[in-house]
């Protein structure tokens, strides 16, 4: 699906023909004459590229497409940090001006509206809201502008239909692609006027979905460990930029935060001027309709690798006799609070929705039980299950800190529950596409930590399945 936009600019100065710098939360133009500026919103026409995706798959070897094919836009820009833009409107094909890119710039282009299209359709009954998803619909008319963006997405999509095809040619592409985008970022990074553009951080983000969507091992960390110092060094204040950088911020919160995570270390976007920013500044069709929900989810989820980190710094000055009961008991504090909020959370989201979102048990019948659950977790839709399941391995991570430090004050019963809730879950979204299966990555992990005997290695073979290189398929 690809979208056909109007002139760049805000409505008055195209009105007067003049030049417009698209300057947040108005132009310049608009300023110097004293004017309200109108904002840059302009009507664009939304079409469906899904059913040219077989034959991307089926042909990865050469791909011609029509001569009329239709040529990717641009999507609005945001028009102020705090106003609500709508990326959904209409308008005439025939008023819309197109310029014929060369023909490997074209099927670059539709390759990549194929992509997006086919991984997160707008027009599907029932679409699957996503961060990530939203921020991938900004990608298309970005093209041509550099090249480490336009190699790190080409690969990101020609792994896509590798996969989906079993192809091998189709992954090799992928990986020149991949590589020559990895050339292309060590090149820009050195650059000083350069390192900080919004495409070297797109680059970045799309370079770890490509590991981790792709069962490259832990090699996503990097990437995402790379994302997390680009966003840092901008600061927060870019976030406003554009739709497409403040999309971006919405997608890689996750990523970030594993990185943190995993890492042991404290993370940024605990920062106040980071917890500031609010969701729900743009619109979107693949945005969720309950953002202040949103909000809170991420804002637990990073207060959690500072708390780890906390507690290391803790037993680490206990060992050496340098801690007081004062440190320990202000991290205990934290971890509690913590605690607290986010199972409030829990039970809020649960209720949204008229109560909807709350997972339902099923039982499943003989042929198709695996021997050791008779029953699986049903849920809402696929963003209520890769939530609710990163809030049970998040809440058995915060429950262990606080172990650590007053030791039985939550039973391991607590944590070995959460953990079967996870498992019973791990069905669900294996079948619920590449954001399911990213998140059973990511949880099972922390799942292990609790189980024993047959049902650790139950759990083990769920994740060595969901872990399969693409280039082992």
């Amino acid at each position: 699906m690809v979208g056909v936009p109007n002139s760049k600019g805000c409505a008055l100065c195209l009105k007067r023909s003049v030049k417009c710098d698209e300057g947040l939360p108005s132009c310049w133009q608009c300023r110097r004459g004293g004017r309200k500026c109108p904002g840059y919103a302009r009507e664009m026409k939304f079409v469906d590229e899904g059913p040219r995706v077989r034959r991307f798959t089926k042909k990865p070897r050469s791909v011609k497409l029509p001569a009329d094919a239709p040529i990717i836009g641009s999507l609005e820009r945001q028009q102020g940090a705090g106003d609500r833009v709508n990326f959904f409107a209409t308008e005439d094909r025939d008023k819309a001006t197109m310029v014929q890119p060369p023909p490997a710039a074209l099927e670059r282009e539709q390759l990549l509206a194929c992509f997006v299209s086919d991984m997160f359709p707008l027009g599907a009954s029932g679409a699957q809201k996503s961060f990530f998803g939203s921020w991938l619909w900004h990608i298309p008319p970005r093209l041509g502008c550099s090249p480490v963006f336009d190699y790190a997405a080409l690969s990101l999509a020609l792994a896509y239909f590798a996969r989906a095809s079993a192809d091998q040619l189709s992954f090799q592409r992928a990986e020149i692609s991949y590589n020559m985008s990895l050339k292309a970022l060590a090149a820009v990074i050195s650059d000083e006027s350069r390192q900080f553009d919004s495409d070297v951080l797109g680059a970045t983000m799309l370079l770890g979905s490509y590991e981790k969507f792709f069962g490259r091992g832990h090699s996503w960390i990097k990437h995402a460990g790379g994302t997390a110092r680009l966003m840092q060094a901008r600061g927060a204040s870019r976030c406003y930029d554009s739709a497409f950088d403040y999309s971006l911020f919405l997608a890689c919160r996750g990523s970030i935060i594993s990185e943190a995570l995993i890492l042991q270390k404290p993370c940024f976007l605990e920062a106040e001027d980071w917890q500031k920013i609010p969701s729900g500044l743009i619109e979107f069709p693949l945005l969720p309709k309950s953002p202040k929900l949103h909000h809170e989810f991420f804002t637990h989820l990073a207060v959690v690798p500072g708390i780890m980190s906390r507690v290391n710094d803790v037993e680490m000055r206990a060992n050496s006799d340098y801690a007081s009961e004062t440190d320990r008991l202000l991290v205990l504090s934290q971890a509690q609070a913590l605690r607290k909020d986010f199972r409030d959370w829990y039970e809020e989201y649960i209720g949204s929705e008229d109560g909807l979102r709350k997972p339902v048990l099923s039982n499943v019948s003989p042929t198709e039980s695996d021997g050791l659950f008779d029953s699986i977790y049903i849920y809402y839709d696929i963003p209520s299950a890769t939530m609710i399941t990163t809030y049970y391995a998040y809440l058995i991570l915060i429950n262990r800190e606080v172990n650590r430090l007053v030791p039985n004050t939550i039973y391991p019963e607590q944590n070995l529950k959460l953990a079967k809730k996870i498992c019973q879950s791990i069905k669900y979204c294996s079948e619920a596409g590449q954001c399911g299966i990213t998140t059973m990555r990511i949880v099972l992990p922390v799942v292990i930590l609790e189980l024993s005997g047959r049902y650790l290695q139950w759990a083990e073979t769920w994740l060595q399945r969901i872990s399969t290189p693409i280039d082992h398929i």
